[in-house]
């Protein structure tokens, strides 16, 4: 197993063991990696994995990350076992800890150069150089600049750092990481230009190649797709209605066009100087420019998607021996022909081919998932592009709503409105008398906006009452006095007036936490409940052996608790207004009258008093708005000596415990 040193938040160090379960650590060329450790929480030095420390694999600068989360881990059956379960991001994710605050004289922070230099620049004034010093990272540096990557015109504002270095990095085909430099305490922020390995290089590098046909790959997975392609961009600048400035990019025709509308009304039509923040009016030539600019960056994040993953076999060595003579050699020969971090690394541009599936790519190492386990070590890589999940789409999505231009719309809304010209030239119309239509001018809508939908500074706002109403906003959605009814395919609501139609199961302690009878003379004891097996009632005993009137027996009830024996406790997240306890009493001569009652701690919360003829006799308590917080409640049965004779029992069963917003 290869061993992994625990550092500080200094970097100092604290432990370093290769005695552990498992450990994966991915490498991303472009994004954040990630990592997931597995580790027994009773072995020397696990103490020493926790959260916000540093881990580096065996001495390696450029495999270390940070732990960001510790948890017992789970197995698949989801008891807890005796290890930690420990993932964190590589140290590239230090990278998201800041966003690209402009500068105090300008909208954006705008750099135009080589890739790198337009990288290392938001790096240099976000994190290096700010403005606030209280947003600098003491310990990061900056690699030289070695200009390398395309020419590139950037801007930016209030954007994640990490996230705008993969977008142009993607573009520029420059990787980028955070590597630690461990005898100086620093990390050290640059940039990776891959090689290019492929057949064809001119670059006089050694061919890499990877294909289950030469014993190369094992495990793969090809994906072509078009799901996300769009090949025709209509990118909108400033302007209302038919001033509308629009650009129109791509030729595609007929059943190949996939059309798509890109927003940059931002896009100004003047610009800002850097270095003094005086604003030029630009020419229709430069605006154009900037739109056409901002939609080949938008249809580059909408191409075909490209995706082939593989477990790549690690080099092989067999020995084998022959004579010479009198002489027995040792002959070592590798099966496997490439080895990772030799031959090949992360950002690399590769052939990949599969012959039986007719798939030909040349295309970069963009992430590589290195798994250390007991029987062994693999290795994983993605080449061309990582496939998009689920929750990357959502982001994206997240984003487009969320982006700091989409929050400040209604914002220039409200100034556009005040400023409101009529057609005479006049000032002098109210801004609410022109807001709805400046909205929909805006928003492309081609209709009167509803009475009970505006949109101002707070955001877009559909109101039934004052009190309940769902608004669209940079916060995302907010759903206020239950402004929301979900119904589902079949026609059923699920959901009306903010309140979901289901309940919640609550399980009490395993084994039973129920009271002991207590004999004077003390020995044996047991609970006061058994399970009465032919009709599945519980069934306790009889009443003198619990209240004290047989000599030989203590009295277990306790009187600051009305003469109560606790039954049964139960743990649960307060999750719903109402929790409801399901008793039914066995209609049965040998049942006296008793209550149930609820306690938290001392605190009364509810009771039912029953008997034989009570039948279902539910006790539901109000807990009031739901906290998420954990809730304890123990169950407790009980009466007064007048209420049962000696030889009554209690028999009864409760149907169900639940939770719920809906009686």
């Amino acid at each position: 197993m290869q061993p992994i040193r625990v550092y500080s938040p200094s970097l100092d160090l604290l432990q370093e063991t290769d005695n552990y379960q498992s450990l994966q650590f991915e490498r991303s060329h472009f994004g954040v990696g990630e990592f997931e450790i597995h580790i027994n929480m009773h072995l020397h030095g696990a103490d020493a994995f926790e959260k916000g420390n540093f881990i580096v694999l065996d001495k390696q600068a450029h495999k270390a990350g940070v732990i960001m989360t510790k948890e017992v881990a789970l197995d698949v059956s989801g008891k807890a076992t005796e290890n930690f379960k420990l993932t964190g991001y590589t140290l590239d994710g230090l990278m998201s800890r800041r966003i690209t605050v402009p500068p105090v004289h300008t909208s954006h922070d705008r750099r135009q150069g080589n890739a790198e230099l337009v990288m290392k620049h938001y790096v240099q004034n976000n994190f290096i150089d700010p403005v606030d010093p209280s947003r600098r990272l003491p310990m990061l540096e900056i690699a030289p600049v070695l200009n390398r990557g395309s020419n590139i015109k950037w801007e930016s504002r209030y954007k994640n750092v990490a996230e705008e270095l993969e977008n142009i990095g993607q573009i520029s085909n420059l990787g980028w990481t955070v590597y630690a430099d461990i005898p100086r305490k620093k990390f050290i922020f640059d940039v990776v230009e891959g090689k290019d390995l492929t057949q064809e290089n001119t670059d006089g590098n050694h061919p890499v190649f990877f294909s289950p046909d030469f014993s190369t790959i094992e495990s793969q997975n090809f994906v072509n797709s078009d799901q996300e392609l769009r090949n025709v961009g209509y990118v909108g600048g400033q302007g209302e209605g038919v001033d509308r400035k629009i650009i129109e990019l791509g030729k595609t025709s007929g059943i190949d066009r996939i059309e798509e509308f890109i927003d940059a009304r931002d896009v100004g039509t003047d610009e800002e100087d850097e270095e003094t923040g005086e604003t030029t009016e630009l020419t229709p030539e430069e605006i154009e420019e900037q739109l056409i600019e901002r939609g080949i960056n938008k249809m580059w994040e909408m191409q075909t998607l490209l995706s082939f993953e593989a477990e790549i076999l690690t080099p092989i060595t067999r020995k084998s021996y022959e004579r010479d003579g009198d002489n027995v050699r040792e002959k070592t020969t590798q099966v496997t022909p490439f080895e990772y971090e030799v031959d090949f690394d992360l950002g690399d541009r590769v052939d990949v081919f599969n012959r039986s599936w007719g798939v030909t790519m040349k295309a970069p190492i963009v992430a590589t998932r290195e798994i250390h386990e007991l029987g062994g070590f693999r290795l994983e890589a993605t080449f061309g592009e990582n496939i998009p999940t689920l929750l990357t789409k959502i982001q994206q999505k997240f984003d487009e709503l969320s982006g700091i231009e989409t929050q400040e719309l209604p914002s220039k809304i409200e100034i556009q409105a005040k400023d409101y010209t009529d057609s005479m030239g006049n000032t002098t119309k109210l801004y609410s008398d022109h807001l709805d239509e400046i909205i929909r001018d805006n928003l492309n809508l081609d209709r009167e906006l509803p009475e009970d939908v505006y949109m101002n500074s707070d955001g877009i706002t559909g109101q039934a009452n004052p009190e309940k109403y769902a608004r669209l906003n940079h916060e995302g959605l907010v759903i206020q006095g239950g402004a929301i009814k979900i119904i589902r395919p079949d026609g059923a609501v699920w959901m009306e007036n903010g309140m979901v139609n289901q309940d919640y199961a609550i399980s009490g302690f395993e084994p039973h936490m129920t009271d002991l009878v207590d004999r004077v003379s003390g020995g044996f004891k047991q609970t006061a409940i058994q399970l009465f097996q032919s009709d599945v009632y519980y069934e306790s005993m009889e009443a003198h052996y619990i209240d004290g009137r047989d000599s030989n027996y203590n009295d277990i009830r306790d009187s600051s608790l009305r003469y109560t024996w606790r039954f049964q406790r139960y743990e649960f997240i307060h999750s719903s207004r109402y929790i409801v306890f399901g008793y039914r009493v066995a209609n049965n001569s040998m049942v006296g009258e008793h209550r149930v009652c609820a306690y938290s701690g001392t605190d009364f919360m509810g009771e039912v008093v029953c008997d034989r003829y009570s039948g279902y006799s539910p006790l539901i308590l109000d807990l009031g708005r739901p906290t998420y917080d954990l809730k304890v409640i123990d169950i407790r049965m009980g009466w007064n000596l007048s209420w049962m004779d000696l030889y009554q029992k209690l028999r009864f069963r409760f149907n169900r415990i639940y939770q719920t917003d809906v009686l």
